[in-house]
C-alpha cells in the first residue's frame, strides 16, 4: 500500500499513542514510510475530555505529549470538515486545532444535543435508513472522485 491517506480510528490512534502494542506501532511506522497519516478535529475533541476534566498536571502533560506525537505521525496533515465540501485535507498543527477545540469546549454539549435532535428527525422521516444508505454511497463516491482514499 503506497501513497495513500490513512485515517486512524480514535481507538487505534489511542493504542498507537500508548505504545503498548509494539506490533501496531511497528505497522504504523512501516506504513508511514510510503503513506500519509491524517488526524481530525475529532481526535483533538477526544483529547480535550481528559485535558479539561480536572487540574491534574500529569494528565495535561500526557495530552500535550500525545498531540506532539500526532503532529509527528501526520506531519500536521488534517482532515478538516468544510462548509462547501464534506471535507478536505489541510496543513495545520494539531496543537492549533486542539486550542480551537478548547476555546469552544463549553459548546460541545449543546452541539451534541442539536446533533441528536437532528438524528431523531432523520430517523422519523426515514425509519428504515434507505435514504441514509443512498446518501452514504453518494458520499463515498464523492470522496473517491475527489481522490481522498478511504482506508
Amino acid at each position: 500500500m503506497e501513497n495513500k491517506n490513512i485515517y486512524l480510528d480514535q481507538n487505534v490512534l489511542s493504542e498507537y499513542l500508548s505504545g503498548d502494542n509494539t506490533g501496531l506501532v511497528d505497522t504504523v511506522l512501516k506504513l508511514k514510510k510510503q503513506n500519509q497519516f491524517l488526524y481530525s478535529p475529532a481526535h483533538m475533541e477526544e483529547l480535550a475530555i481528559p485535558f479539561m476534566g480536572g487540574n491534574d498536571q500529569e494528565i495535561k502533560q500526557r495530552v500535550l505529549k500525545e498531540i506532539d506525537c500526532i503532529s509527528e505521525l501526520t506531519g500536521n496533515k488534517e482532515v478538516f470538515p468544510g462548509s462547501t465540501n464534506p471535507m478536505h485535507i489541510k496543513v495545520e498543527s494539531p496543537l492549533v486545532c486542539f486550542k480551537r477545540v478548547i476555546n469552544w469546549y463549553e459548546l460541545n454539549p449543546m452541539l451534541e444535543k442539536h446533533e441528536n435532535e437532528q438524528l431523531k428527525r432523520y430517523k422519523s422521516t426515514d425509519p428504515t435508513g434507505k435514504r441514509l444508505k443512498r446518501c452514504q454511497i453518494q458520499t463515498l463516491l464523492f470522496y473517491c472522485k475527489k481522490n481522498i482514499p478511504l482506508v
